[in-house]
């Protein structure tokens, strides 16, 4: 994807990969010494413990997590809201099932050193959906995010200044090839290579908790570089769906 995570999405990732998808309240709401012990997956021991609460007060306020009482204790868990976020902000709900269509996204754009800042928040955009950098002011993505950017480049006044074009994977080599130039899917797999021989000696350790933690938080960085390519742009034996299921069984 390579979208920067904020603390409140890195938060909601780890409870969507969360075995019971439960937090205690009172231990991840009141007193910070308990907020790292119920959030390790997190990695929460990177913010500030000011940022912590101010990320679970957003997720209330807004409705991305809420409070129930099971057997007479509450508890936060993911709401619904929550649940089409993920799947609306990170493309590792949905996007790999679709087929590829055999077509590619071009984002080409010229724009000044004087509009520096307007030409950084668009390579933030891209990034965050996925895009890959073809070459320097040309971004490239397998998926049909035409909308998406309709409504960023309108709100950013850069209609007309950046070019979004549909084309046919025609003479531009094996698309394998190609996605691993952009992505480093070759990089990514070893990644997930490491990961896996991380989980499957997992029982030789001796802190199994600590470990399955770190496994987790390993998991989440890789989720942001991840770009979640269709399967017909990656290898025969991709291991990111390999490793996704047996994090969310830790």
């Amino acid at each position: 994807m390579g979208k920067k995570i904020k603390i409140y999405e890195r938060l909601l990732l780890g409870l969507a990969f969360a075995a019971d998808e439960v937090i205690d309240f009172y231990q991840s709401y009141k007193k910070y010494p308990q907020v790292v012990d119920s959030l390790k997956p997190l990695s929460p021991w990177l913010y500030k413990p000011s940022d912590l609460r101010q990320s679970y007060y957003y997720l209330l306020k807004t409705g991305y997590i809420e409070k129930v009482i099971k057997n007479g204790k509450p508890y936060l868990r993911l709401t619904s809201k929550a649940n089409e976020k993920l799947k609306r902000d990170f493309p590792i709900f949905k996007m790999q099932k679709r087929k590829w269509d055999k077509k590619w996204r071009l984002v080409i754009f010229d724009i000044s050193e004087e509009s520096r800042h307007t030409r950084d928040l668009l390579r933030d955009k891209l990034k965050e959906l996925g895009f890959g950098m073809l070459q320097k002011s040309v971004y490239i993505s397998p998926y049909d995010f035409a909308q998406d950017m309709y409504e960023f480049l309108e709100s950013k006044k850069l209609l007309g200044k950046v070019y979004v074009l549909i084309v046919k994977h025609q003479l531009m080599g094996d698309p394998k090839d190609l996605a691993n130039k952009v992505w480093q899917i070759e990089e990514l797999q070893q990644n997930y290579d490491n990961l896996w021989l991380k989980i499957i000696h997992l029982e030789d350790e001796k802190d199994k908790e600590q470990k399955a933690r770190e496994i987790k938080n390993d998991y989440l960085d890789l989720i942001q570089i991840d770009p979640c390519l269709p399967y017909d742009l990656l290898p025969v034996d991709w291991m990111g769906d390999k490793v996704r299921k047996a994090v969310v069984k830790l």
